[in-house]
């Protein structure tokens, strides 16, 4: 089931904040440190990107998630996710949720745990139509 989640950000940068340069990453702090300063080599799996086996342990560890919603005065962030992908992520006590630009490839954010995400208890029901 895809349930509705939202975080509160603690540390967000106001500078140039244009929600349309925005992105959600999702990622486990042990195979991506927090304040490393661009993981666009890190997405990219052509000849630009970095092809290691550390990279690939990476990419293995990153959600990105490009639709969301963002209330800039209450730093919120909601977006919509698996239970059963936010559970096993949470279970780890691991993974974090950041702001990221993807005009600059830099973090806006600072980390927030993923396990202070909220359900906000609304779900998608394929048979309902809005």
């Amino acid at each position: 089931m895809i349930r509705k989640h939202k975080v509160t950000f603690e540390d967000v940068d106001d500078s140039f904040a244009e929600p349309a340069h925005f992105i959600l990453v999702l990622f486990d702090t042990q195979h991506l440190p927090p304040g490393l300063k661009t993981i666009r080599p890190y997405l990219l799996s052509d000849e630009l990107g970095d092809k290691s086996q550390k990279a690939d342990c990476v990419r293995s560890s990153i959600h990105v998630l490009t639709t969301w919603e963002w209330e800039q005065y209450s730093k919120t962030a909601e977006f919509w996710l698996r239970r059963d992908l936010m559970e096993t992520l949470t279970a780890t006590q691991r993974w974090a949720v950041q702001i990221w630009r993807v005009d600059a490839w830099t973090y806006q954010s600072m980390p927030q745990p993923l396990v202070d995400c909220q359900d906000t208890g609304r779900f998608l029901d394929p048979r309902v139509k809005e």
